[in-house]
């Protein structure tokens, strides 16, 4: 019960953390230009930086692979440029806006993400 308790508590002070932003601008629909600058991403403060200073852009028409060793951080990358983490460092645009300026409805009409592992509902067998 007390981790219940404690969980709803956790949860009330997230929601009200995450809730009370300002409402998104209603931008114009981007050109599909997306230059990520100089983009660091850190777990914990004081663990060691997944990503590092990651800079690229993606034109028009371009396409853009990543490849790397299993943990090198581009699920984490992946994850930043759709904006479902805020990097410690540098930005990600999307027609010259911070990704942070579209609300999620907007972002996800322009930009999108299918991660690796797909779980809509996690089966828990009981314990015998």
């Amino acid at each position: 019960m007390q981790n219940a308790l404690s969980s709803g508590k956790r949860l009330n002070t997230f929601l009200a953390d995450n809730c009370e932003r300002e409402p998104p601008l209603e931008l114009s629909q981007p050109e599909a230009k997306l230059p990520v600058n100089n983009v660091s991403f850190v777990v914990r403060r004081g663990d060691e930086p997944i990503l590092k200073y990651v800079k690229v852009e993606v034109s028009p028409g371009e396409s853009l692979g990543v490849i790397g060793k299993s943990g090198s951080g581009k699920t984490t990358l992946a994850r930043v440029i759709v904006g479902l983490l805020t990097p410690v460092a540098g930005e990600v645009r999307l027609n010259g806006a911070k990704l942070e300026h579209y609300g999620p409805d907007q972002l996800g009409r322009h930009i999108g993400y299918l991660p690796q592992d797909v779980v809509l509902l996690k089966v828990v067998s009981p314990k015998t």
